[in-house]
C-alpha cells in the first residue's frame, strides 16, 4: 500500500494536472510483490510509513486550489485517464484493501470460534 500510496495514485493525478512537469512512470504492483520482497518487510513500520504518507497526500489534496478533476492524459494501454477518475479510484482501492482484511478477519474468527456465523447476517 506504501507503493501504490507514493507511486501510483496520487503521481497518477500529479500527471494527468500537468503531464509536463509529472510525466507517467511505470508502475508494477504485482511484480513489486517480489522484486520489493514484501514478504520480508516488517508490516507495522510499514503501517506507520503508509499513514505517514497518506497524511502527505491528504494534506497535499487539501492544498489544491481549484483543482481541474476533468485534467487527462492518454494512457497507452487504458486510453484517456482523469484526475478525477483516479482520485475516485484510490477510493475505490483503499476499499478492496478494507474488504480483504474484514474477510480474513471473519475468517480467522470463524476458525478460532469453532462457531456458525451465520447468525450474525449474510456476508
Amino acid at each position: 500500500m506504501v507503493d501504490e500510496e507514493v507511486l501510483d495514485f496520487g503521481a497518477r493525478i500529479q500527471t494527468a494536472m500537468d503531464e509536463k512537469k509529472h510525466p507517467l512512470v511505470p508502475i508494477d504492483p504485482e511484480g513489486w510483490v517480489k522484486s520489493k520482497k514484501y514478504i520480508e518487510q516488517d508490516y507495522s513500520k510499514k503501517v506507520q510509513e503508509w499513514a505517514i504518507h497518506r497524511g502527505r497526500s491528504v494534506a497535499w489534496l487539501r492544498a489544491l486550489k481549484s483543482p481541474d478533476w476533468r485534467s487527462s492524459f492518454n494512457h497507452p494501454e487504458l486510453g484517456v485517464m482523469s484526475a478525477g477518475l483516479f482520485l475516485a479510484d484510490w477510493l475505490a482501492h483503499d476499499q478492496l484493501h478494507i474488504r480483504q482484511i474484514n474477510a480474513l478477519k471473519r475468517a480467522y474468527l470463524a476458525q478460532v470460534s469453532g462457531e456458525n456465523l451465520s447468525y450474525a447476517g449474510k456476508w
